[in-house]
């Protein structure tokens, strides 16, 4: 699997002429000089550039409006989403089931003396309940 090197191999070393480095470059600097000194654009190229930079910035312009609103979706979704309970359908039913239980239920409202006596009646002692969730009573000034 493992194989020595031959030993040429090592030692080969690509041999660049000064020569040739100077025509090279000589001929990249000949025509960028030729491109500059033949002036400006005819109207039929400006026009072609002018289009093309019109797209250009379209383009920016629709992929950072695209790239925001991605990111605006993405944080509204981890936002949305991120505060979920496994226990939320249990309290959503405590919830339902106090308010929907008793004599003044929340369902059988129908005009402000009944929505008085629902507050009175239902809510509040739901609200402030001397009893806790596992059926001790709470302490009368206590947190718990």
């Amino acid at each position: 699997v493992f194989r020595k090197p031959h030993e040429d191999a090592e030692n080969q070393t690509t041999t660049v002429y000064y020569e040739d480095v100077c025509a090279y470059l000589s001929t990249i600097k000949e025509a960028d000089a030729e491109e500059h000194q033949k002036g400006p654009p005819d109207s039929a190229e400006l026009a072609e550039m002018r289009v093309r930079r019109f797209v250009e910035m379209n383009m920016r312009s629709a992929l950072s409006e695209f790239t925001f609103y991605f990111l605006f979706v993405m944080v509204l979704a981890i936002i949305a989403n991120g505060p979920r309970d496994p226990s939320m359908f249990r309290m959503t039913q405590h919830i339902r089931g106090t308010i929907e239980t008793g004599d003044y239920s929340f369902t059988q409202l129908t005009d402000i003396p009944t929505f008085w006596n629902f507050i009175r009646h239902t809510l509040v002692p739901a609200l402030n309940s001397d009893q806790l969730y596992n059926g001790d009573n709470r302490e009368p000034n206590g947190f718990m």
